[in-house]
């Protein structure tokens, strides 16, 4: 018997394996150019070989005709060996080619180390893709886009459950479940930018919350892609979902403390620009009020001007009936200035018994107009006249190249003039 004179053994010839043509008793009657070639034989040293001698699991008979199991066609994976000693993995279809009086086994090997090689490869990277996916602190998924609309995930990985509260399986039966889960105050925002994502290359990024089924609150990123798309394939979406609740809750706490700094920044800058016994500006405050005043006239032109005030009587006060009698008087004089103040002038309380008013847009006869009113007050005040208290004042316009101490000692100046002229009035 030949095998060239079996039709199945064209056709298994054009596929380019390797055909042995054993008999009963294991020993190859015949075989071709190929089978040569895999096991480095010559076609004629092939011939009488036992076939004990190709395989390299001899306990796996899958060339000799006893093995009735392997008669039918069907593939087997085994090894064999080379004449060199060489091992290679290969797949064996033996079929029963036995006529009359003549039996025999047509086999037909085919070298699959190529196979086996890239099966191996594929394994290690799933196996490396499985323990990546494993250690990632969120889920890995893709997730399938129907043409008609909606989707459903295909790949979930490890950790849904611990995450999301659904298992991969949960994940992977229902429509799409994360959107489920949703705080109802985000739902709205989520779907629109993920609407808004749609397409090749564009990346759907947010954060946001779910309700897990346990009845918890989670903070969620959630980030995807979209692979290319292929015609009559629904469109692919990879991505990975992370827990990120402490992340915000950290957030949550800086935001609280930056907003309580600038709370207390505002109270400590408030404390700083007032006198705390009058409320009135400090005398740094006023000092910078002033600066700025003067600069923006300077620039743009108008008129400023300045009425100082000191408290005529005050030490006795002190002296006789204490400093907290003295204190009295001092806010009942601020509470004056501040309500015969126009909202853009600036009262200060530049020490002890001294107090200043800047009066934007106002010349000198406006500012000794002002310092008559206080005057009046002063006079007209139960406390203060009961204390024998009085004012005296002294104003002063700004003139060009001016300092703010320029302004200032001119007003003091013009004040202690009235003092030493008999006080209660405004200085000339």
């Amino acid at each position: 018997m030949r095998i060239d004179q079996f039709a199945s053994a064209e056709a298994y010839g054009r596929l380019g394996d390797a055909l042995l043509l054993v008999s009963p008793q294991a020993i190859v009657l015949d075989a071709s150019p190929a089978a040569a070639t895999l096991y480095g034989y010559s076609e004629a040293e092939l011939i009488g070989l036992p076939v004990a001698a190709l395989s390299a699991l001899p306990e796996q008979p899958e060339l000799a005709p006893a093995s009735a199991g392997h008669r039918s066609g069907a593939a087997v994976e085994s090894e064999h060996v080379r004449r060199d000693g060489t091992r290679f993995a290969c797949e064996v279809r033996a079929i029963d080619v036995s006529d009359g009086d003549s039996a025999a086994v047509l086999c037909a090997v085919r070298d699959i180390t190529d196979r086996r090689l890239a099966q191996d490869s594929l394994l290690r990277s799933q196996e490396r893709f499985e323990n990546i996916a494993a250690t990632i602190p969120g889920v890995l998924y893709e997730y399938e886009v129907y043409r008609n609309g909606g989707g459903s995930y295909v790949y979930v990985g490890p950790g849904s459950a611990e995450l999301l509260g659904l298992s991969e399986q949960e994940m992977l039966a229902t429509v799409d479940p994360l959107w489920k889960l949703v705080h109802p105050d985000d739902i709205d925002r989520v779907l629109a930018e993920d609407e808004a994502a749609d397409g090749v290359g564009v990346t759907f990024s947010t954060d946001f919350r779910i309700l897990t089924p346990e009845g918890g609150l989670k903070w969620i990123h959630m980030t995807s892609r979209q692979l290319p798309s292929r015609p009559g394939v629904p469109d692919i979406w990879c991505g990975l979902i992370l827990d990120i609740t402490q992340r915000k809750l950290a957030e949550q706490k800086l935001h609280q403390r930056d907003q309580d700094m600038a709370r207390l920044n505002q109270e400590l800058a408030r404390v700083a620009a007032s006198d705390s016994l009058t409320g009135l500006s400090s005398r740094r405050h006023f000092y910078d009020m002033l600066d700025r005043t003067i600069s923006v006239v300077a620039r743009h032109g108008g008129t400023l001007s300045v009425a100082s005030f000191d408290l005529d009587g005050l030490k006795h006060v002190n002296d006789s009936k204490g400093h907290g009698a003295g204190d009295q008087v001092l806010a009942t004089f601020a509470r004056l200035l501040d309500e015969l103040r126009r909202p853009e002038d600036v009262a200060g309380r530049l020490g002890g018994d001294e107090f200043s008013v800047i009066l934007p847009g106002v010349d000198r006869a406006g500012a000794k107009e002002f310092a008559g009113r206080v005057l009046s007050a002063v006079r007209a005040s139960q406390i203060l006249s009961d204390a024998s208290v009085t004012t005296s004042s002294g104003v002063s316009e700004w003139a060009l190249r001016d300092l703010s101490d320029d302004l200032l000692r001119r007003a003091d100046e013009a004040l202690y003039c009235v003092k030493r002229g008999g006080r209660d009035a405004v200085g000339p």
